[in-house]
């Protein structure tokens, strides 16, 4: 069986945009890690809202 880092998709961000939620991943910090444009488009942030790295609150 492969390593999950096998198995795991080069460029994740751009695997999400073929998913038609709007999806983000934040990490423990509650910092974005990376969204999909299904959800920046539902939500209407500001560029600077959807940024890797920014917080959650």
């Amino acid at each position: 069986m492969p390593a999950q880092r096998d198995i795991m998709p080069a460029n994740p961000a751009r695997t999400m945009d073929h998913i038609p939620q709007g999806v983000a991943v934040f990490d423990s910090g509650l910092r974005l890690v990376t969204s999909n444009k299904r959800y920046n488009t539902l939500l209407a942030l500001p560029e600077e809202l959807i940024r890797p790295g920014t917080p959650l609150f």
